[in-house]
């Protein structure tokens, strides 16, 4: 769903807003996280919830992250509802808001929380580029922002039954050089002595030529296919709004619209697109924002015990 989309729904709940004090929908929130996080809040309540959304922002009330919330389906019939937001790399320390709002059959119930914003280091290097990698960060080429702009419409798409894995996520490639890091902070030298800063929204994985390079976890190809920059590039939804990206491979395996299992081979690694090496880029994206993938490997992103455990808790 576009951020207009969104907003428009912010706008339409706030309208019918009903509070209450009593068995209102219990949000569990992290308390705080590092920039380049995930946040997976949940709602749980006993009432029928038909729909919710969540905000993280900033000073002056800007928006950082929003997204609709997805019901997800419990052991024992329970269905508890999850709204995916991202911590943006480029947070500063400090108090930052969380707001949802929850859809009942009596209105809408508003509901706030703090989120504490942790400090991270993050890498700074300088990539010197050749003729040709200049050229095509330098030249305009109306295809290249086309390649642009669909991407972005693939990665704001949300798709509220589209739920395939909820993780832990694994590596795309084993026994590999980390060549870069999420959130490093690059300056490109041109080779005409312009200079451009960047930061990298992903993870280099860097092995030989043709290594097999597999699906992070199970879900939808929503794009395979050969791109400018990116070259042969695999993009897959996983969650509504949560998207693992594949890029620089020199032979695609699979095609759009194709189901993949956890570790299915999607592709070989390659040097395709701006690509100074033999690598796999290794993205993972929620509602268009960028999140450190490596933070998927360490836990699932929605744990449904717990979820449900916190459920039973609070029934009467």
């Amino acid at each position: 769903m576009k951020r207009a989309g969104i907003r428009a729904l912010v706008v339409a709940l706030a309208l019918a807003c009903a509070e209450s004090a009593a068995g209102e929908p219990q949000v569990s929130a992290p308390r705080s996280a590092a920039p380049g996080s995930p946040l997976a809040c949940e709602i749980d309540d006993s009432a029928d919830i038909t729909g919710a959304y969540g905000v993280l922002s900033g000073a002056g009330g800007t928006r950082l992250s929003e997204a609709r919330a997805f019901p997800l389906a419990l052991p024992g019939g329970r269905v508890g509802w999850v709204v995916l937001l991202a911590v943006p790399n480029t947070l500063s320390p400090g108090a930052y808001d969380l707001r949802f709002g929850v859809r009942e059959p009596r209105g809408v119930v508003r509901i706030a929380r703090t989120l504490d914003v942790l400090p991270r280091t993050f890498v700074h290097e300088t990539i010197r580029l050749n003729g040709s990698l200049t050229a095509l960060i330098e030249r305009y080429d109306p295809v290249k922002a086309a390649q642009a702009r669909q991407l972005a419409g693939i990665l704001a798409a949300f798709n509220p039954g589209d739920v395939y894995d909820a993780g832990p996520f694994a590596l795309p490639v084993a026994n590999f050089v980390e060549t870069a890091h999420f959130g490093d902070r690059r300056t490109y030298l041109f080779d005409d002595g312009k200079t451009l800063p960047d930061i990298h929204e992903g993870v280099d994985l860097a092995v030989p030529l043709g290594t097999p390079v597999r699906a992070a976890g199970a879900g939808k190809v929503a794009f395979a296919g050969d791109w400018i920059v990116t070259g042969n590039t695999v993009v897959i939804e996983h969650l509504p709004g949560f998207y693992t990206l594949y890029f620089h491979l020199s032979r695609l395996l699979v095609a759009t619209g194709a189901m993949v299992s956890r570790g299915e081979e999607i592709g070989l690694v390659g040097q395709t697109g701006l690509a100074t090496g033999p690598h796999v880029h290794w993205e993972a994206r929620i509602q268009g924002v960028a999140v450190d993938p490596r933070l998927l490997l360490e836990a699932p992103l929605i744990d449904k015990s717990a979820m449900l455990g916190r459920m039973e808790t609070q029934s009467p």
